[in-house]
């Protein structure tokens, strides 16, 4: 009997957030890799992540000032939050 491949199924969680909210996320996650220059990760998560840098950053509607160290600060508030 010949063995055949049988590609597993991607695993999708739905979610309660929004397109925007989820392009948000991807943009702060990307930004963080490039940052500390975790660069074969930055460009595997751009790419499956259909999120390019450049092209977010031109769309944007928020200041550029409020797109850096997203993830750092919201981590950090939570942190707060918790305390």
């Amino acid at each position: 009997m010949a063995d055949i491949a049988v590609e597993k199924p991607r695993f999708r969680q739905t979610s309660n957030l929004t397109s925007k909210q989820k392009d948000d996320i991807n943009f702060a996650i990307l930004e963080y890799l490039m940052k500390y220059k975790f660069e074969q990760s930055c460009a595997a998560f751009g790419q499956e992540a259909g999120i390019n840098y450049d092209d977010y950053l031109k769309t944007s509607t928020q200041p550029q000032s409020l797109l850096k160290d997203v993830l750092e600060r919201k981590w950090t508030s939570i942190s707060r939050l918790k305390k």
